[in-house]
C-alpha cells in the first residue's frame, strides 16, 4: 500500500487546556504528511478550548469536532475512536504538541514492516524548555509479546505518541473499566500489544510532552501515595486479564510486575485497610506460583508476610524506612 493512501486519525482530548491548545492544534495542521483527521473531543471544557477547536473546524476541513459533558479521559478518547475513519490511530493529548514529521515518519514504518503498532520515542519539556530525549527502548519489528514483556518489565507504556491500528480497537473490543482514573495508557497499552503481531520502533522523537506546572504531581503533596492507591484498579485489572492467556514467561513478569506494585503501595502514606482486599487479591496471585514464594530480597520478605498480614508487612516497610534514616 502506498503511504500517502493510509489514513491516520489523529485523536485529542481537550479539558480546560485553551492556554496551550493552539500550540497543539498548530502542529497538526504543519505536518508533513497529509491524509489526516483530527477529531477533537471538548470534554466538557468550561474555559475557551471549545471555541478554539471551533475556530480551526472553520479554517481546515480535516477538523471532526464532538463536545460532550465532562467524563473523563478514556471516555473522551473512546469517543475519537468511534468516529475515527483512519487505518491508524494516533493519540494527542491537548496541552502536548507533535514534530512535523512525526506523523510521516510513523506512517513509513508502518508500512514497510506491515506494523500493527509503531512506537516512537519523545521530547520531555519541562516549564523552562528544557528538554530530555526519552527512548522508547524497543528496536526494530518485535512480536506483540515481547512488547508485552518490556512493558511489565518496567518500560514505557503511554499510549499517545504512537501508531496503533484502528482494527486493534475495533476487532478486540480494547475497554478501560470506569473506575480505572489512573492507569489508563497501561490498561490500554497491555490489551493492544496483546492482540498485536507486529510492533516496529521509530528511533526519533514523534511527540513533545510537556511537563506543566498545574500537573497533578505539582500540586499534590502526596502525590505518590495517592497515584498508587488509585492505580490499584488498573493492576487488578491486567492481573485478572492477563494471568489466564500468556505463557510462563509473561506470567512471571506479570507477578514481578505485581510484587513491585505490592512493595510500592505499603510504601505510601495509605493505610493498607482501604484496600485489604484488592491488596490480599494480588498478594494470592504472588503466591500461587512456589517459586515467587522464594525469599531473596526484602521485596520478596514484605510480599510473603503481606500473605498473612498486611498491616505487619506495611509496619516493617515503615519501619525500614525509619531505619534507613
Amino acid at each position: 500500500m502506498d503511504r500517502m493512501e493510509t489514513r491516520v486519525s489523529i485523536i485529542i482530548p481537550i479539558f480546560n487546556v485553551s492556554g496551550y491548545l493552539v500550540d497543539c492544534l498548530e502542529s497538526c495542521i504543519s505536518q508533513t504528511y497529509k491524509n489526516l483527521e483530527f477529531i477533537c473531543i471538548d470534554d466538557g471544557s468550561t474555559d475557551d478550548s471549545g471555541s478554539i477547536v471551533e475556530h480551526y473546524g472553520e479554517i481546515d476541513g480535516r477538523f471532526k469536532i464532538i463536545h460532550k459533558p465532562n467524563g473523563g479521559l478514556p471516555s473522551a478518547r473512546k469517543a475519537g475512536i468511534e468516529i475515527a475513519s483512519g487505518e491508524y490511530i494516533f493519540h494527542l493529548d491537548g496541552d502536548d504538541s507533535i514534530p512535523a514529521d512525526a506523523i510521516e515518519q510513523l506512517v513509513g514504518i508502518a508500512i514497510k514492516d506491515d506494523a500493527d503498532i509503531v512506537i516512537g520515542d519523545y521530547l520531555k519539556i519541562d516549564e523552562d524548555e528544557n528538554k530530555i530525549y526519552i527512548d522508547s527502548r524497543l528496536n526494530g519489528v518485535q512480536t506483540g509479546e515481547a512488547c508485552l514483556n518490556s512493558i511489565l518489565a518496567g518500560g514505557l507504556f503511554n499510549i499517545w505518541g504512537k501508531l496503533i491500528r484502528r482494527s486493534l480497537y475495533i476487532k478486540n473490543q480494547i475497554h478501560i473499566p470506569l473506575r480505572i482514573s489512573i492507569g489508563e495508557d497501561l490498561v490500554q497499552m497491555i490489551q493492544l500489544s496483546c492482540y498485536s503481531q507486529r510492533v516496529s520502533s521509530c528511533k526519533t522523537a514523534t511527540y513533545n510532552y510537556y511537563v506543566r506546572p498545574t500537573s497533578m504531581s505539582k500540586q499534590d503533596k502526596n502525590v505518590t501515595g495517592s497515584l498508587t492507591d488509585r492505580s490499584i484498579y488498573a493492576v487488578q485489572f491486567i492481573t485478572d486479564f492477563l494471568k489466564d492467556k500468556v505463557p510462563a514467561l509473561t506470567l512471571n513478569l506479570l507477578r514481578g510486575f505485581v510484587k513491585r506494585f505490592i512493595m510500592q503501595y505499603m510504601r505510601s502514606p495509605y493505610p493498607v485497610s482501604i484496600r485489604r482486599k484488592e491488596l490480599s487479591d494480588l498478594v494470592s496471585f504472588i503466591n500461587e506460583d512456589k517459586d515467587m514464594r522464594a525469599i531473596r530480597t526484602f521485596q520478596d520478605l514484605i510480599c510473603r508476610i503481606a500473605a498473612n498480614s498486611l498491616p505487619l508487612a506495611k509496619e516493617l516497610v515503615r519501619m525500614s524506612k525509619i531505619y534507613k534514616q
